[in-house]
């Protein structure tokens, strides 16, 4: 069994205005993610100061899946809702879900993809990474040993994942 690692902080942008109000919003080229492909990103304030990072999993031409690694998803919600006026898109927080280590027999695709698994999302977090980890829902307990493990791992990867008490 796959160890759980966090909890998942998701954000679903999903509609007719979904990718192309992403683009305007977030520091990636979010057009340019074909379903399937996944990319890092961030949401800056009005003064340029990095507020949330996170993956972005384009799941098809009108739907987005935005996983915060350190992040508050209810506050980007909040956030970047203020600023979708009359844009067709639904931005909901999905609840339940959790960070576990890929399963061993499991190969994870290449970075810049998403495979889906099960339930949920296989992806690696970052291309020198020799792990995958899988966005799923689940209810599993914590176990804080891997998940000290993995966050030494995305240390020594450099992941610039942002924890919410920092923002700004």
């Amino acid at each position: 069994m796959a160890s759980a690692l966090a909890a998942a902080a998701l954000l679903r942008l999903a509609g007719a205005d979904a990718i192309a109000f992403a683009h305007a919003q977030f520091s990636s080229d979010i057009k340019a993610l074909a379903p399937g492909e996944c990319g890092c990103g961030a949401w800056l304030d009005a003064q340029g100061r990095v507020q949330a990072v996170f993956v972005a999993l384009r799941s098809d031409a009108n739907s987005l899946l935005l996983w915060l690694p350190r992040g508050d998803a209810a506050a980007l919600a909040s956030a970047v809702g203020r600023y979708r006026l009359r844009s067709r898109v639904q931005i909901d927080v999905v609840p339940g879900w959790q960070v576990l280590a890929a399963p061993p027999a499991t190969t994870a695709p290449p970075f810049g993809r998403w495979l889906a698994h099960a339930d949920g999302c296989l992806l690696r977090p970052a291309p020198t990474a020799q792990r995958g980890l899988l966005l799923a829902p689940a209810a599993l307990p914590i176990d804080a040993a891997a998940a000290l493990a993995w966050q030494r791992e995305d240390l020594g990867a450099r992941l610039p994942w942002l924890e919410t008490a920092v923002a700004g």
